[in-house]
This record gives C-alpha cells, structure tokens and sequence, in this order.
C-alpha cells in the first residue's frame, strides 16, 4: 500500500509541472514579464477551479501592469476560471493564458457615481454561457464577489440578490493567501473612496457578519441588509463607522437591535448617529427601548417582530412620542395593563408605567428576552443600583470602564439561593458592548447550577439546567475571576464560541453573569464527559472501545470539527486540540470543544503556553518557536489518534511507566521538536490509522494532510468496513492509491 503522504506529494509535484507546462505552451509565443506572472499567479491563487466571480480589476497591489493588463480596463466584469472549457477571449492575454473568462459589463458603469448589480448563485444545470460584454440590466450568475476597485467619484453600491431566497454567494478579498479578517466589500485603487450608501438585499450574509471585520468603508452613511438571513454580528464586522444615519436591517432573523444604551442620552457602540432605524420583520422578542438613549433617532420601525410585551417606561413613551415616524405591531387584544395606563402615540397603544415598576429591557435577559443595546453600566437588579453605575459611568467617563452587579448565583445544588458579593471587577467596556454578548445573554435569574464535574486550571465546569434544559456552565475559578485580564479572556473565548456552528461543535446555549466574578458560559451537557475519561473508564472495566465499533467514528468527528474551523474565513485555529477537549454525549459521539486559546489565522502567534498535560500535543513548529498555522492542529490530532488507540496518554502510556516527571516531559518535548520521537501505537492498531497518523504527525507542516483529506480518508475507511462486514485489519481498511487519488 502506497502512504498517503507520498501520494500527496507526487500529486502536487504532478500538477506543478503540468502547469507549468501548460503555461509555457501558451506562452511561447510571447516573452511573459515578471509583472505578468505575479498577476497570473495571483489569479491563479484567488480562483478556484470552475469559480467565477464579480469583480473590478486586479489586485491594487500588482505593480508595473500596462492597462492593457487590467481586466476590461477598469470596468467591473465577470471573471471566471476553468480548466475543463476553453477561455472565452475577453481577458488581456495573460490571464486567458491561464484559462480565464472575462465578461466586460460595457454600460451603466463608467463614470457613474452609482453601481447596481443584480446577481444570482451561479448553478451548473444547463450550458453556461460566458460572452465578452454584459450590461448593467443582466443578471450576473457568480459563486462570489472580489473586494471591489472603486474610483473615487463612486458614492453608491447596490447589490440584489435575484430569487426566492437570500442568494448563497460568498465575498473573498482581493488576495486570499494574505492572513486577516479584513473583508472590505469595497476600496478604492488610488485617492479616497467616497461611496456614502451601500445596499444589499437578498444576498445570504449569515456568515460573513460574524466572521469578518471592517466590511464597511467608514464613509458610510446609509447602510441596508435587508433579508440577508442574518442572524447575528462579529467582533468586528462593523467597525469604523461612526457616522451611519440610515440603517436597514429588515427582513432578518436578528433578536437585539444592535443599536442604543442602557444609559440615558448616550452611545457606546458605532450607531450613535442612526436618525432612521428599520427592524421590521425580524425576531426581536423584548421591546427594544434602549435605542430611545440615541439622541438623533427620528424614525424607527419594528413592525412584524415577536414582540408582545408593551409595557414601557413614561420616559421612553415621551421619546416616542418625539419621533418624527414609529411603526409597530399592536398589543395582543387579550394584553392587560395592571402596574399602568393604557395611552397612545404614533395610533399605537401602549401600557405606561412609573419609572419605579418598568424593569429596563437591559437588565431582564433570557432565551426569548434577549438583552437590548450595548451594556454600560452591568446588569442591575434594582433602580437604585443602575442610577449609581449610570453615575458613575459619567464620573469616570476617561476611563472608560465597566463595572458588575453584585449578586452570586452561585449553590452546590439545585437552587436559586444568592450570595452577595460586594467585590467588583471592571473590565473594558467593548467585551461587554459586543452584539454577540449582547444578543447571547440570559437571565441568570433562570440558571440553576449543580456540582462540579470537571476542574481545569483556568475554570470550573458545573452541571445546571437552563429553562427546564440540562446544560454546562464553565465558570472561572475563583482564584482567577478577580482578575479584570481573566475575565477578558474568558469574554474572548465566549465570543469565539458564540459564532461557531457546526454539528460537531458543542453548542453554545449562552452567556450569563450577576457579577462578572461569576460569568458563565452555557453550552450543551455531553452526558459521556470527555473523551479522555472515557477511554480509560472503559479500559479499566476491560471493555475497550474497538476501532470497528466506535473509535474510528470518534476521529472522524474530530477530523469534521477541525475541517469546519480550518475552512472559515478567517481560519480558525484551535491550537488545544487534547482528549481533555473532546466531548462525548450519550451516543459516543464527539464534539470539540474548548476555545479559551483557539486564534483566527490572521491573529498570528509564535508561541504557546504549553503547561502540563498541555505540551505533548503541540507541534514541533509551535515547540521551536516558529510561526504555525491549522497545520499544528493536525500533528495535534495525530497525537489524539494515539491516545484513541492506546487508550493512554500519548508517550507516558504502558510502553512507558518509568520516570512520569517532569525531567522526563522536558526531554520528550526536545525530541518531539527535533522530529526524533512520536507518540506510540499499540500493536493491533489498524496500518490504514498507523499510516494517517504518520501523515498528521510529519515533522514538516507542509507534508500534513488537511483536515478536509482526512475526512475523506476516515469515511472511506468506515464505509469500506460497512460495506464488507469486515474489521479493521482488513482489506476493507486499507487505504489504495486509487482511493487517495479521488481524494483530491
């Protein structure tokens, strides 16, 4: 059997020198400049094979182009590449050397200060059709959209998604190999870009708002996503813009309206200066009156959400009143108003109450009453405590910082008894402002906790239940939580994992504190703990798991999870991959989890803390100091492919009991990083495992398999073994060079 390690590399030699052959055979009529081949090698690095893309010129930073060598001359095209059909012959002659396709949109572009496309998910039934010119009336059938070349004079950006649903089309920057999250739908070649209003509609934005930064240019004063299945907002998605006065956002899935502040006459987050604010039809379930702290706002609908509480404030009832325009559904007929009086504004009815009985919409979370606007001042539990963080907010307004409520709702057993805690914590206020804490929190009120089931040197784990829901509460240990850095931390790593998605992912349920001392992060209960304890409580019974019955599924699942991170934009890298952070429900089958270090790619970090238990799992790369990449999660992985087998830890297992100290870690770590030592395999372990480990455990990140090819590989071995009946030792099991040709 060949290794798959070998195959991988005679395939990529193989298609270097095919490509380079092609390249010369095209070529050898002319002389290529070495300007042309970085602009072909760039091409041919941000397209994938069949891709096709909307977009304006070449990369701004190929330099010494003549504009001969600019796609249709500056105007926008559609741009596609493939090496299954001929070029099209509507690119510069360098490009269509590599099997480019160009479709120059002729009218209605240049000049203009305003751009409109219509543009729908490019399928693959019937015969595509790739013509030299287009117009602005066409619809562009694309895969996705290049960060756009701009000229200055342009003040407008319209993009329409045309079909039933938001259209799945993807936006890729201008070079893709560059680390960051830095996804700019637009900027501008030379001098200062000037659009002012940008328009998307129908174009499915789920991701990208969570995954990206700075898509905005900070020029913006008009923004519409209007149903683009956007459910919530990054980190940093829309950073810079300080000066928006229009923002659409109807027809979504939001649950937080993203704009406001729990303190009076005052603004924390990029929509200070919003005057228009559309909500409509989303699935926001609390009466979003945080946004009445915004001075400017003149008009605000909020028409067909879930909202069915009216009971506001008088004051916020007065700024309603002040609104130029206020849309809104009516109360249910059967709403009552016990605490307040029924009165009307804008032909909309509403239950006023005293400022003493209405509970700001801030300070009363939950799953379906999800906290409004950017926290300022903590979760208050009573007026008095709010109006003394609110002083205090404008007290200390230069140093910007944000303090906790007192409660605990700490108990070892089921119960809603509180200890106080008079200790605070401040941390800085843009972890608390973030959308994504925002829209995740819950009332802490509704988390009851049990005993602890796991203890780190960072946090605790309880089991608890949220709305009648089993789940885990990861805590910081109260050693740690005094410490404003830690809290930080943890807010970091409870971002993280608010914005990951994927079945083999531990779901994160959400994010609850009284106090910041006691912040939780509440993700789903996985009934079998980790995979770790799980290996050795079966190993210790004599009832080992066989690699036909469960263990190979496990690595999949693992593999799966890695592929998911590894394939986001930007790259996420988990950097802890251990048996400790693999989790198992009731079934066996595993999740990761565990982001307290995991970076974006574009985040670049040298070094890891390897503490023990920690350090035998990380790269040799990350070892010696050097930069890594989500390669160093795949020799991790490697490594938990031998804790799976030997049910043991990776080189203190049973083929070595000697020594377990710390003398003997640090020599294992030096030849670990000097390629001259890897984990052990037990002798019964299937060659087709033996063979991928040794593929993820190459001493050279480069010579690693990906985390997709290993999903490949894992399932073909599972499916073999189903098909056949037969165990791993088996034919079935093995991996041919056929089988890891298809692969790629």
């Amino acid at each position: 059997m060949v290794k798959w390690m070998w195959l991988l590399v005679s395939w990529a030699l193989l298609a270097s020198v095919n490509t380079r052959a092609a390249l010369a055979q095209r070529s050898s009529s002319s002389v290529t400049t070495t300007a042309e081949a970085l602009a072909q090698e760039w091409f041919t690095d941000n397209f994938d094979n069949n891709e096709t893309q909307l977009a304006v010129g070449v990369n701004s930073a190929l330099n010494n182009l003549t504009s001969s060598d600019v796609m249709c001359y500056g105007v926008p095209s559609v741009q596609r590449r493939t090496n299954e059909e001929g070029p099209n012959g509507g690119c510069p002659d360098i490009y269509t050397a590599v099997n480019a396709s160009c479709s120059c949109l002729t009218t209605g572009y240049a000049d203009s200060e305003t751009w409109e496309f219509h543009v729908a998910l490019r399928t693959n039934e019937g015969s595509d059709s790739y013509p030299t010119a287009l117009t602005s009336s066409d619809v562009l059938a694309i895969d996705s959209i290049r960060t756009l070349l701009v000229p200055s004079n342009l003040t407008t950006l319209r993009i329409v998604g045309e079909g039933t649903y938001p259209q799945t089309i993807t936006f890729v920057p201008q070079d893709q190999d560059l680390p960051g999250s830095t996804l700019p739908i637009a900027e501008v070649d030379e001098g200062s870009i000037g659009i002012t209003t940008i328009s998307l509609e129908n174009i499915d934005m789920s991701s990208i708002t969570q995954t990206a930064s700075t898509f905005y240019p900070s020029t913006a004063l008009n923004i519409t996503l209007r149903n683009c299945n956007m459910i919530k907002f990054g980190y940093y998605f829309f950073a810079g813009l300080d000066n928006v006065q229009y923002l659409d956002m109807s027809s979504n899935h939001l649950t937080a309206a993203y704009v406001g502040s729990s303190i009076a006459h005052s603004c924390s987050n990029q929509f200070c200066a919003v005057q228009v604010l559309n909500l409509t039809n989303n699935s926001i379930s609390t009466f979003p009156t945080v946004v009445f702290n915004v001075d400017n706002l003149q008009e605000l609908y909020i028409a067909e959400n879930d909202i069915t509480d009216f009971n506001i404030s008088s004051t916020v009832f007065s700024a309603i009143e002040t609104l130029a325009v206020f849309d809104s559904d009516l109360p249910d007929e059967s709403a009552t108003c016990t605490d307040g009086t029924w009165q009307t504004a804008h032909n909309r009815t509403f239950c006023v109450t005293s400022e003493t009985t209405t509970t700001a919409d801030a300070s009363s979370g939950g799953s379906n009453s999800l906290l409004i606007g950017l926290v300022a001042g903590g979760c208050a539990i009573v007026v008095a405590v709010v109006a003394v963080i609110a002083w205090r907010y404008f007290s200390h307004q230069k140093t910007q910082r944000v303090s906790s409520s007192k409660n605990d709702f700490y108990s070892q057993e089921f119960g809603d008894t509180l200890d106080f805690d008079d200790t605070q914590v401040q941390v800085d206020p843009v972890f608390l402002n973030d959308p994504v804490i925002i829209t995740n929190r819950l009332d802490h009120k509704l988390l009851k906790m049990g005993r602890c089931i796991s203890k780190g040197g960072f946090g605790l784990v309880f089991i608890g239940e949220y709305k009648g829901r089993r789940v885990a509460i990861k805590k910081i240990r109260p050693d740690r939580s005094v410490s404003a850095a830690e809290i930080e931390m943890f807010l970091k790593e409870i971002i993280m994992m608010a914005v990951l998605y994927h079945p083999r992912i531990v779901e994160f349920v959400g994010v609850a504190w009284d106090n910041l001392r006691h912040l939780s992060a509440v993700t789903e209960f996985m009934e079998n703990g980790d995979l770790r304890d799980v290996l050795h409580g079966y190993k210790l019974k004599g009832e080992r798991l066989s690699w036909e019955s469960h263990k190979a599924t496990i690595a999949l699942h693992i593999a799966e999870a890695l592929s998911y991170l590894h394939t986001l934009k930007p790259k996420i890298i988990h950097r802890d991959l251990k048996s400790k952070n693999v989790l198992l429900n009731m079934y066996l089958e595993a999740k990761l989890s565990d982001f307290g270090i995991a970076r974006m790619r574009y985040i670049v970090e040298t070094h890891m803390t390897a503490g023990v238990g920690t350090s035998f799992w990380i790269a040799p790369e990350v070892l010696l100091g050097r930069d890594y990449d989500e390669a160093a999660d795949i020799f991790s992985f490697g490594v938990v492919l031998s804790e799976i087998d030997t049910d043991d830890y990776p080189y203190w297992n049973d083929k070595n009991q000697s020594n377990r100290g710390r003398i003997q870690e640090a020599e294992i770590l030096s030849l670990v990083a000097e390629g001259k030592l890897r984990p052990n395999f037990s002798e019964d372990c299937p060659k087709a495992i033996v063979d991928l480990a040794d593929c993820c455990l190459q001493n050279d990140p480069k010579n690693r398999p990906t985390a997709a090819e290993i999903v490949v590989i894992l399932e073909r071995m599972i499916h073999a073994s189903e098909r056949s009946s037969s165990s791993l030792q088996s034919g079935a099991w093995s991996v041919t060079s056929s089988e890891l040709g298809n692969t790629r």
